[in-house]
């Protein structure tokens, strides 16, 4: 018997039809929307990934959005938020699988926050940041399907910030508390009531991430800016970190992303580009009879 090793790494996917950054993003790796953006200027446009290839929808946001929050999946998706226009957007549209519907407000607008959920019956956005000084937030509010709530705030108000999971189970990491470079290791989880403080982002590498997938047991975090494009990543095992494969194309806190920390996407980014990457973590050992005849 052989016991393999298969190697985990990005390969190139399918390119948007549209370059974009700072645009939205809900879904898996062979099924996501992409969902409006910078182009430059905010759009409407969404596009839909099925594991190969981008195809533009027909169905536009009915407002275009550029640094709004999103979670969900392609049948069901939100988008809260946003920069557009100043002091930031309190606007929220949700997603069937079909059309586009403009559903209850944020009560604080903002943009570049932290997206925690799962479909658009659910969802939390905590930090983010509002004109006309780019001041850190630590707000933070929950989605029921229905209407948005105030929430226990964050420990550490920051922007540009990343996060990953449910609105039970959620970590967020990084971010900036003074543009353009005063990146943060600071790293929270979410328990669907409050915020607790955990593990930092390693030394050297805060600020690092542009996306984080998965959940607070584990979690992916990837590109970035440190405060260059990046091309690294993190893995996150409820406790540490642990470095992992390094990315094709350097990324900042622009990009897009979908899917899970062991089969992520990466699109777009910052200066707008259609490049799209594919994370693949396969099990860790394959085991292989040879019979010699």
């Amino acid at each position: 018997k052989l016991f393999v090793q298969p190697a985990a790494g990005w390969s190139s996917g399918g390119n948007l039809n549209t370059a974009r950054q700072d645009g939205g993003a809900a879904g898996s790796q062979t099924a996501c929307l992409c969902i409006g953006g910078y182009l430059p200027g905010a759009t409407t446009k969404v596009e839909q990934y099925d594991g190969s290839a981008w195809t533009e929808l027909s169905a536009d946001l009915n407002t275009a959005k550029q640094d709004a929050g999103s979670t969900g999946t392609t049948t069901s998706a939100l988008s809260f938020g946003g920069n557009n226009p100043p002091p930031g957007s309190t606007e929220t549209e949700s997603w069937n699988g079909t059309t586009w519907t403009e559903v209850g407000d944020l009560n604080h607008g903002r943009w570049a926050g932290s997206s925690l959920g799962v479909d658009n019956t659910a969802a939390v956005y905590g930090g983010g940041q509002s004109a006309p000084a780019p001041v850190p937030k630590a707000l933070s509010e929950t989605w029921n399907g229905t209407a948005w709530t105030e929430t226990n705030n964050l420990n550490t108000g920051r922007f540009s910030v990343t996060g990953a999971g449910t609105t039970t189970a959620g970590i967020i990491a990084g971010g900036n508390v003074n543009p353009p470079t005063d990146y943060v290791a600071w790293v929270e989880t979410y328990n669907g009531t409050s915020w607790t403080e955990t593990t930092d982002i390693p030394a050297g590498d805060a600020g690092m991430g542009s996306a984080s997938q998965g959940t607070t047991t584990a979690a992916f975090y990837f590109g970035g800016t440190l405060p260059g494009p990046g091309t690294g990543g993190l893995f996150w095992n409820g406790s540490a970190w642990t470095t992992s494969p390094a990315m094709a194309t350097a990324r900042t806190s622009n990009m897009q992303q979908g899917g899970t920390s062991t089969s992520a996407l990466a699109f777009g980014g910052n200066p707008a580009i259609t490049t799209t990457e594919e994370y693949s973590d396969p099990a860790p050992i394959v085991t292989k009879t040879v019979t010699i005849s």
